[in-house]
């Protein structure tokens, strides 16, 4: 017979599973996108336009790049 403590307990651990699961895919996705900026920095400097952008680029500031990815973010989205 289950207890109403071990009632709680099995809930929260179906919840600590979803939560942990929930966890691991944001990192997941986080690791593939900077995945996918390093291979694209590594294209860019393969071309002398990419390699002028890449100083461009890695010239800006923090709020620099915030603000490029926020524009490539919206863009299309109109």
């Amino acid at each position: 017979m289950f207890t109403y403590a071990k009632l709680a307990l099995i809930g929260l651990q179906i919840v600590q599973f979803f939560m942990r699961q929930a966890h691991d895919n944001k990192q997941f996705a986080a690791g593939e996108e900077h995945q996918i900026a390093e291979h694209a920095k590594a294209v860019l400097g393969m071309t002398a336009e990419g390699k002028r952008l890449l100083e461009k680029v890695n010239a800006l500031s923090n709020s620099g790049i915030d603000d490029l990815t926020d524009a490539i973010g919206s863009a299309g989205k109109s």
